[in-house]
């Protein structure tokens, strides 16, 4: 084997090893993605639940001394 073709295969090697990565990255970029979605989502949910919670909570005090 000759050096130059060694080195193109070395390089042919590392390059679809790089291909796989960058393939791998952007599937975890995409669930990354996701879970931001999904917690966004849930603080969302938590501000609600925070507000109707503080309203139960008016709502009991107004009955309490009724």
């Amino acid at each position: 084997m000759t050096s130059s073709l060694l080195i193109a295969v070395l390089l042919s090697i590392v390059g679809f090893i790089g291909g796989l990565m960058v393939k791998q990255l952007i599937k975890i970029a995409d669930a990354v993605q996701q879970i931001q979605v999904e917690i966004k989502g849930l603080a969302i949910d938590h501000n609600n639940l925070k507000d109707d919670h503080k309203e139960l909570k008016t709502r009991v005090d107004k009955l309490e001394y009724s």
